[in-house]
């Protein structure tokens, strides 16, 4: 048994090895391929990674675009979210000012009337004073000097609190000319952006100067136009800086005259009188209205400052942006346009509330106030804020008039931004001036504190004056400063777009007066090179025609004095001639016509040409697009095609597996029984490692399931996916179909605007397009050449008639050889002719001729490129057919190759397994048998040495016997059981089920050559089911005429090839995934070899362990069987020495009887017939115990210790012969 078990594992191993070493030699000879780059796979995988990175790239940089872009709206969104926010800051932060300057100033008039009512009442005390009185009155006067001397210093209190008031006042008007001087840093930071702006913009001017330098008149025309106008521009700006200049200086005579006030208040506050109290009382209120005035028009200009924030932001992105977006831009000046009526609106609306409020403020104050001159003054001052108000609505309006007209050169932007720098500097200056003059008025203030008290109402209340003056001066010039900027801003802003209007149509004009001039010079050209050539042929061919003339002239003269053989020349010669002439007239002809049909198909090319080339460069566009969505979908396609074969093949294998594991677990459960039967008797380690095992291919069994399922949903999402492209290629079928219509009608719009500007286009100079006069002129000059060709041929037709009246009287003989002499001159004047240089002699004729050659040579090419492109898209055909079949034979045979190996192996591996479990099914059989047997063999060993042991001459020879005589019951498993398995029926359709049914029960050895053949060739037509569905590709033979049919047909081609390329290499995709994953399969198959090498492993130290306990269980039963045989010996020895002490017992009893029967002779007849009957029973008993243990021959002691048996006494006599007779 032993035996055949290490056979038919050795016979495992070896196959296991064999096809581990195959497995081994494949992986081998792959990685070799490999690693040396010779292989197929290999080479498409590169060609795949090159064109992978390729994509990568195009990928990544259409990324980086998307991503500027997003930065870019990002940017404009930030914009335009900064601008509302700081629009909405400075609207609050206006009303806070206007809202406290409203209290401020209703609290100082209550303050000033109640000041106006004291200081009459002062007055009149005064006057009361000056009066003399008596005592009684004096005491009362001191009275009231005391109650006086209090409300005095209660007053000086309020001044008090009214300074501080007044010193708030500055602190705002400080906040707000803070907040003024960041808007005016922040203009300067734009302003340095705009001047990097304009160095672009200078560099654009220069490369396009550059170009228009090759344009022609046409193009200086309009730069000369353009120059002109910018001059007038320039003149304009001159204009208005004069006019700056003037206001500056202006502004600088204002404030020289308020320094000279300054100086006069002071010379007037030493003298202190109180009709001076009251005049500056009244200019505090009108300055004080003069305040609310300009600060309204301070928050006016702070809006229209950030206005023009907002818009020089805007410009500058849009700047940078592409040409494309002027549209837009366009779009957005005409709202912002809009806007900007509407603000005006606003604002000429609520300068009327103004109005209004200031005439009822000023019917008011009117009762109140003495003096005509301030009401003067406050009416020419508000005349003048009206004027300047009419003045801004108007610079507004031609700004947005001129908006779309002017264009300002980048010299004069230069200089505008330096002017603005020297006027900010000036703004620094009038700031520190500003500061000088208040530490001035703090000194002042000084200086009136240590007048009397009297005086000090009237000196604080003329330094508050004084203030307040210089404030609004400086508030006044500070308006017309920001009123400036904001003028200079807009000009800037609209000098900017109106150039950046001008650059773009400069750009469009010189593109196309550049195009335009590339296509007429090539055309020229050609039409040049063709008319040079037919000149040069037509000159040739008059030369040869006088050439002619001077010989017949001469032949004629040998003819009339009697040369026989000139006559016969000329005739040769005259019939050459007429063969030339219809030559010639056959050549004008066609080159007439040719010449007609070429100049309307220029024509026609020309305007075909410029439109298609538009045409052609969105419709590749609409390619690209429409290839990258097909090839997305065509991936989306395959690869849910390719998953689902995937699947499909993974559901079959699972499905399989599952069917395989049900049966495993069938047999698990009945060996799981069978083990709990032998648990019962005797449990083993070995069968709880394989109910682990077992344990562990269910979880495995679990998990294929988990996989299946995520299989189909991946199924699933690979079904979404594919709709979801579907839609997105409807998506982009829509949208290509709208880019089409908006090509159309661009198409349309362009061939429009070329017909109304043929003759209309400054860029172009019409002189050079003259096509069609310089054609009638070579019409003419053919058709005078025809004339000339006429009256050739009327002289000719002469001279062949003066040959006839010469030869009337010749000979045949001498005729012949007339002409063979003139047959060799002709020939040598051919030479000649072909051999001699032509010069040109008119410039005409030879651009004539080159233009008919050109001609020719272009119909020429015209046919070679037909005949080419023919021969490329037959070439191209063959090799495409060629690459499919190719691609097709070497799929088909690595496929084979690949399932045939697969099925090779799993059929290997299969029948390999299926006999270790059968072997190791038997083999653990048998080691449960075996073991049973022993443990009770041992239980009987046992018993049996304690009951030799306790009854020495009952043993019994201790034999081993097999479980079949202990009584255990040998069960047969069921799966080898012959009537389990159902017998498959005989019909034709189930042969392939019997045969794999054979395959499955005894193995693929087991086939025949025939069924191996019947498997192979199902095989092959399952694969080809599965796989064979290819469309063949039909090719239809084009017909091409057009050479515009045969491009787009070429490219019709292009596409087809590059999708069927797309395919053949989705194919490869697909098959270096198949190959991947039998890579993969192999690689399991791999780990489950190496698995079952270890359980065999495993197995073999099991079978090994099981046979050195079946050799010690051996020995031990040698031992057994020796130490019987020594007891056995030393029982015969104890026999003997019995017997012998026995006989010795005999002999004493018998010599005792001889003695007792001498002394009593009647009782020895008796005793002798006693003891003969007992001899014979001794005697027969001896025998039969000899009979049953032969004495053997047992020399030496064994190893093993016998226990001693000691020998019967002979008071036990009667129990010896008990078990005597017992044993018998």
């Amino acid at each position: 048994m032993f035996n055949n078990n290490e056979t038919s594992t050795q016979k495992m191993l070896t196959q296991s090895k064999a096809a581990i070493k195959r497995i081994r030699e494949e992986i081998e000879r792959q990685y070799k391929e490999w690693e040396a780059g010779s292989g197929e796979d290999y080479e498409r995988v590169e060609e795949l990674k090159g064109r992978i990175n390729l994509l990568e790239a195009e990928v990544s940089q259409m990324k980086n675009i998307n991503e500027e872009l997003k930065g870019a709206l990002q940017n404009q969104k930030k914009c335009t979210c900064l601008t509302g926010i700081e629009n909405t800051a400075l609207k609050k932060h206006s009303s806070e000012i206007q809202n406290i300057a409203k209290h401020q100033v209703e609290e100082l008039l209550e303050h000033l009337k109640k000041a106006q009512t004291r200081i009459l009442e002062l007055e009149e005390l005064l006057n009361e004073a000056k009066q003399p009185k008596s005592n009684a009155e004096l005491k009362d006067v001191d009275a009231a000097c005391d109650i006086e001397s209090e409300d005095l210093q209660r007053l000086k209190k309020e001044n008090e609190v009214l300074k501080q008031q007044l010193q708030d006042i500055p602190r705002t008007s400080s906040a707000i000319d803070q907040d003024l001087l960041n808007e005016i840093q922040r203009l300067k930071n734009e302003k340095a952006s705009l001047e990097s702006d304009k160095l672009k913009l200078e560099k654009e001017n220069e490369n396009l100067k550059t170009k228009s330098q090759f344009t022609k008149t046409g193009s200086r025309q309009s730069s000369i136009q353009l120059s002109a106008e910018q001059g007038e521009r320039v003149k304009e700006l001159d204009n208005l800086r004069q006019s700056l200049e003037e206001q500056i200086a202006l502004l600088k005579n204002e404030n020289e005259s308020l320094r000279n006030e300054i100086e006069n208040l002071k010379n007037t506050l030493k003298e202190g009188s109180e009709d001076q109290l009251k005049a500056s009382i009244e200019l505090l209120k009108n300055e004080n209205q003069d305040l609310k005035k300009s600060l309204e028009d301070m928050e006016k200009l702070k809006k229209q400052l950030a206005e023009c924030l907002d818009k020089e932001t805007e410009l500058a992105s849009k700047a940078v942006s592409s040409e494309g977006n002027l549209k837009k831009e366009n779009d957005e000046l005409a709202n912002e346009n809009a806007e900007l009526k509407a603000k005006l609106q606003q604002m000429q609306m609520q300068e009327k509330q103004l109005k209004e409020e200031l005439e009822k403020e000023l019917e008011n104050r009117t009762k109140e106030k003495a003096d005509d001159s301030m009401q003067d003054e406050l009416k020419n001052r508000l005349q003048e804020l009206e004027k300047q108000n009419k003045q801004i609505n108007e610079q507004l309006e031609n700004n947005l008039k001129e908006k779309s007209q002017s264009a300002a050169t980048e010299e004069s932007l230069k200089k505008e931004n330096d002017e603005m720098k020297s006027k900010l500097q000036d703004l620094d200056k009038l700031n520190k001036e500003n500061s000088d003059l208040k530490n001035k008025l703090k000194e002042l203030e000084n200086l009136v504190q240590d007048k009397s008290h009297t005086a000090s109402a009237e000196e604080s209340l003329n330094k508050e004056i004084e203030d307040l003056k210089n404030k609004l001066q400086d508030l006044e010039k500070s308006k017309k400063e920001l009123l400036d900027t904001l003028d200079k801003h807009k000009n800037e802003n609209t000098d900017l777009k109106g150039k950046l209007q001008q650059m773009e149509n400069l750009k469009e004009e010189l593109s196309k007066c550049l195009d335009n001039e590339k296509k007429s010079k090539t055309q020229i050209s050609v039409s040049e090179d063709a008319l040079k050539k037919q000149n040069l042929e037509l000159k040739n061919k008059l030369q040869d025609i006088e050439n002619l003339k001077k010989d017949l002239a001469e032949c004629l003269d040998k003819g009339k004095k009697g040369d026989t053989t000139a006559v016969s020349e000329l005739n040769k010669k005259i019939e050459e001639m007429e063969a030339m002439k219809k030559d010639l007239a056959l050549c004008l002809d066609s080159e007439k016509k040719s010449k007609s049909e070429l100049l309307a198909s220029e024509e026609a090319l020309k305007k075909q040409n410029a439109e298609l080339k538009n045409k052609l460069g969105e419709i590749e566009k609409l390619k690209k697009e429409l290839a990258e969505c097909l090839d997305n979908e065509k991936k989306g396609k395959s690869e849910a095609a390719a998953t689902d074969n995937a699947l499909q093949k993974q559901n079959a294998e699972l499905k399989k597996k599952l069917e395989d594991m049900e049966k495993i677990k069938k047999e698990l459960a009945e060996c799981l029984e069978n083990e709990k039967k032998a648990e019962t008797q005797a449990p083993d380690d070995t069968l709880e490692k394989e109910i682990t095992e077992l344990k562990k291919k269910l979880d495995d069994l679990e998990k294929l399931k988990k996989e299946l399922a995520e299989c189909q949903e991946r199924e699933r999402k690979a079904r979404g996916d594919a709709d979801d492209a579907l839609k997105n290629l409807e998506i982009c079928n829509n949208n290509n179909a709208a880019l089409k219509k908006e090509v159309e009608s661009l198409s349309s719009q362009l061939a429009e605007y070329l017909k109304q500007g043929d003759g209309d286009e400054p860029g172009l100079a019409l002189d050079d397009f003259d096509v069609p006069n310089k054609t009638k002129s070579e019409n003419e000059q053919l058709r005078s050449e025809n004339e000339e060709a006429k009256k050739l041929a009327e002289e000719v037709r002469q001279l062949k008639e003066q040959l006839a009246q010469c030869l009337e009287g010749q000979s045949p003989d001498d005729a012949q050889a007339s002409r063979e002499r003139g047959d060799a001159d002709l020939d040598e004047m051919k030479i000649e002719f072909r051999s001699a240089p032509m010069d040109l002699e008119d410039s005409d004729d030879v651009t004539k001729e080159e233009l008919l050659a050109e001609i020719r040579r272009l119909l020429k090419e015209i046919e070679d490129q037909k005949a080419e492109y023919q021969k490329t898209i037959k070439m191209q055909k063959e090799q495409y057919d060629r690459e499919v079949k190719n691609l097709k034979n070497t799929n088909r045979v690595s496929i084979e190759k690949l399932q045939n190996q697969h099925d090779d192996q799993v059929q290997e591996l299969e029948s390999q397994h299926d006999l270790d479990v059968k072997h190791l099914k038997k083999e653990l059989r048998r080691s449960q048998m075996s073991m049973e047997k022993l443990a009770a063999a041992k239980n009987r060993l046992s018993a049996q040495t304690f009951c030799v042991c306790s009854e020495m001459p009952k043993i019994v020879p201790i034999i081993t016997t097999l479980a079949a005589d202990i009584g255990i019951p040998q069960k047969e498993s069921p799966y080898d059981r012959p009537g389990r398995w159902p017998k498959p029926k005989g019909t034709q359709d189930n042969l392939l089920n019997q045969i794999l049914f054979k395959a499955i029960q005894n193995g693929m050895e087991s086939l025949s050559m025939d069924e191996l053949k019947m498997i192979y060739a199902d095989l092959v037509k399952a694969i080809a089911k599965l796989k064979g569905k290819v469309i063949p590709s039909k090719m239809k033979s084009t017909t091409v005429e057009d050479p515009m049919t045969l491009m787009e047909k070429i490219e019709e081609l292009e596409h087809n090839l590059h999708h069927k390329q797309r395919g053949a290499n989705q194919k490869v995709v697909t098959l270096y995934a198949a190959i991947r994953a039998v890579e993969k399969k192999i690689s399991d198959m791999k780990n489950v070899l190496e698995k079952e090498k270890l359980h065999n492993a495993d197995l073999k130290s099991k079978i090994t362990s099981m046979e050195r306990e079946s050799q010690i269980l051996q020995v031990e039963r040698d031992l057994m069987k020796q130490q019987a045989s020594f007891q056995e010996h030393q029982i015969a020895k104890l026999q003997t020495h019995y017997e012998s002490s026995r006989m010795r017992i005999k002999d004493l009893e018998t010599d005792l009887t001889r003695k007792k029967v001498k002394k009593a002779p009647g009782k020895c007849s008796f005793c002798n017939e006693n003891k003969e009957a007992y001899d014979k029973r001794f005697s027969t008993s001896s025998k039969k115990r000899s009979t049953s243990s032969p004495p053997t021959s047992f020399s030496g002691k064994s190893p093993y210790s016998v226990p001693q048996i000691d020998l019967p006494s002979p008071s036990d006599k009667k129990d010896k012969t008990k078990r005597t007779k017992k044993g018998t």
